[in-house]
């Protein structure tokens, strides 16, 4: 791009060829059978119900802790994300699947909880017992520590992508689906 704007302000006759260096960043991490339930043990009570809908749905960290109770519909069986929200601008919705339901209904009965404790109204779907949004310093740091308290220091939020979609693979459901579901 610098190159670019020294041709078009006639600093430079040409762009010259750079050779492209070979990326080795691929991420390859996966939950094998078993990891994340050691590391869930060790989450704070609060994180559990976010990661075990990130192990499920397999969406980003910040679509998550974005998600707010109107996200929700609990009638229908759906959680949904709105094309402004998402990286690449589609929208999508996840299934209630059992777990996910489940997540979502432990959330729920600390939301009226808190809410009746505290007399104020709560957005979030995933929050602190303080009644805060979670945030992503604080997920991170509780979610790295319970990692390595689990003797999986290798883990990353991140991984819950791969494995969400390799999961749904094995339970039969078609690749293609798989990747529009959590949108990798």
């Amino acid at each position: 791009r610098m190159f670019r704007l020294a041709v078009d302000l006639d600093l430079v006759d040409a762009v010259p060829k750079i050779p492209r260096l070979e990326e080795l960043n691929t991420r390859k991490g996966f939950f094998e059978d078993g990891q994340y339930a050691d590391v869930r043990k060790h989450l704070p009570d609060y994180l559990r119900p976010l990661c075990d809908v990130a192990f499920h749905t397999g969406w980003r960290q910040g679509e998550l802790l974005s998600r707010t109770w109107a996200d929700v519909d609990l009638a229908t069986g759906w959680l949904r994300l709105e094309p402004h929200e998402t990286k690449n601008g589609e929208g999508r919705q996840f299934p209630l699947i059992a777990p996910v339901r489940e997540a979502i209904e432990v959330q729920k009965a600390r939301k009226l909880e808190l809410e009746r404790s505290e007399g104020r109204i709560i957005r979030q779907l995933f929050f602190t017992p303080a009644g805060e949004p979670v945030s992503r310093y604080t997920l991170h740091s509780a979610f790295k520590r319970a990692c390595s308290k689990a003797g999986h220091p290798e883990r990353l939020f991140h991984d819950f992508r791969r494995t969400a979609v390799r999961n749904s693979t094995r339970a039969g459901i078609p690749r293609s689906v798989a990747k529009t579901l959590s949108a990798t």
